[in-house]
C-alpha cells in the first residue's frame, strides 16, 4: 500500500492534499523521519513532501516523533492495519529519549556547578582536594555541613578511600563560613541533582529495554575505541543496525553528516564545512572521536596525526575526520558481523615505512 501526497507550496495545500488521501494532522511530521510499524510496513516522511507510506522488504528502525493522527487514519482502513497500529503503540522514539537524557545530564551538571558556587561562597573548597565534589566522601561532607557540623577535623574524617591520605588538606578546605542560608541552598541543589539522576536512570531503563534485541550488535560496536554503551545505542537507534540500506561505508558517513564538503573554483579548493546529516549520529561520533585522542590505538594515532597536520587551534577538524573514520569502522563491524581488531598505534608509521615516506 502506498500513500504519496507529493510536494506542496503551502501548509494549507499540503493539509488539503493529505486529507484527500485520508491522512490528517500530517503537518506534525518532520522531513526525513522514518517510522516502523512492523517488519515489512514503514512510513517515510520525504524531504519537502508530506508522507510516503509503503509496505516493502526494506527495514527501518523507529525514530522521530510519534504520529497519532496518521496511526488513526491508517487504523480506519482495515483490521490488519489496526493490528499494525497496535504494534506501533508499543514502540517509542529512541533518539528522542537519548536527546532527553543528554539534556538531563546537562541540567544535572549545571546543578552540580551551582552547588560548587554556593560552597565556594561559604569558603568551602572540597572540590579543590577531591576529584569529584559529589562522590561518596564529598556528599557525606556536604550532608554533614547541612546538618550543622562545622568542625573541619570531623568533616575531614568523613573522607573515604585514598582521600583519607589528604585529611590535612581537607581540613583546610572545610574551614569556612558556612551558614544556615548556605545549607538551605545546598539542600535545594542536592535535591534537584538527585531528582535528575533518578529520571536519567528511568530513561536508561527504557533504552536498555529497547536495545535488548540488539545486544550482540551493541557489544560489537563497543569493541571500537572511543565508542561506549551510549554511543553504540545511538548508532543502533539511528541506523537500525542493518547496513543493507548503505551500500558502502562512505554512504553511511554521508548520511551521518560526516562527509567532507566540496568547494572548488578555478582549480582552487576553498573552505567547505561537512555536509548536513543526522545530527544525533554526528554528535555521538564526534564525541567518540575526542575520546580516542589519548588512546594508544589506530584511531587515536590518526587523531594526533591530523591535529599536527592541521595545526594548533584546528583540533575540531581532526575530530570530524576521525568521527568519519569511526563511523566507517562501525559500518564494517555491523555489515560483517565481526568485532573490531585494532591495527595498533604504530599503524601509520609502519605504512609510511613500507611506502618509503620519511616521518
Amino acid at each position: 500500500m502506498v500513500i504519496h501526497t507529493g510536494a506542496q507550496k503551502s501548509k494549507g495545500a499540503r493539509a488539503a492534499r493529505a486529507t484527500a488521501h485520508g491522512v490528517s494532522g500530517v503537518s506534525r511530521f518532520r522531513s526525513n523521519d522514518v517510522f516502523q510499524f512492523a517488519p515489512n510496513f514503514s512510513v517515510y516522511v520525504l524531504p519537502h513532501e508530506v508522507v510516503c507510506l509503503y509496505s516493502e522488504d526494506r527495514k527501518f528502525f523507529l525514530h522521530g516523533e510519534l504520529y497519532v493522527a496518521l496511526a488513526q487514519a491508517i487504523g480506519e482502513r482495515g483490521k490488519g492495519e489496526r493490528q499494525l497500529v497496535a504494534e506501533l503503540g508499543a514502540k517509542f522514539p529512541v533518539d528522542q529519549i537519548e536527546e532527553t537524557i543528554k539534556r538531563l545530564i546537562e541540567r544535572r551538571t549545571a546543578e552540580s556547578q551551582r552547588l560548587s558556587k554556593v560552597l565556594e561562597d561559604a569558603g568551602i573548597k572540597i572540590d579543590s582536594v577531591a576529584s569529584r565534589l559529589l562522590g561518596k566522601s564529598g556528599r557525606e561532607m556536604i550532608e554533614a555541613l547541612i546538618a550543622g557540623e562545622r568542625n573541619p577535623g570531623r568533616l575531614a574524617d568523613l573522607a573515604r578511600g585514598v582521600l583519607r591520605r589528604k585529611t590535612d588538606d581537607l581540613q583546610m578546605a572545610c574551614d569556612g563560613r558556612f551558614t544556615g542560608g548556605h545549607g538551605q541552598m545546598c539542600r535545594l541543589h542536592l535535591d534537584a541533582y538527585d531528582h535528575l539522576t533518578a529520571k536519567i536512570a528511568e530513561l536508561d531503563a527504557l533504552i536498555a529495554e529497547a536495545a535488548a534485541p540488539f545486544a550482540a550488535v551493541i557489544a560489537r560496536l563497543m569493541t571500537i575505541p572511543g565508542i561506549g554503551q551510549r554511543t553504540a545505542e545511538v548508532i543502533v537507534a539511528e541506523t537500525g543496525g542493518d547496513m543493507t540500506r548503505f551500500a558502502t561505508s562512505a554512504r553511511l558517513a554521508a548520511w551521518a553528516g560526516l562527509a567532507p564538503g566540496d568547494n572548488q573554483s578555478a582549480g582552487k579548493r576553498k573552505y567547505a564545512a561537512a555536509r548536513p546529516g543526522n545530527r544525533y549520529l554526528r554528535a555521538a561520533m564526534t564525541e567518540s572521536a575526542w575520546a580516542t585522542a589519548r588512546t594508544r590505538t589506530r584511531p587515536g594515532a590518526r587523531f594526533r596525526r591530523l591535529a599536527r597536520r592541521f595545526g594548533k587551534g584546528h583540533e575540531k577538524k581532526a575530530a570530524i575526520a576521525v568521527a568519519r573514520t569511526l563511523i566507517c569502522i562501525a559500518w564494517a563491524v555491523m555489515a560483517r558481523g565481526q568485532d573490531y581488531a585494532d591495527a595498533g598505534e604504530d599503524y601509520y608509521d609502519q605504512r609510511d615505512q613500507r611506502a618509503g615516506v620519511s616521518p
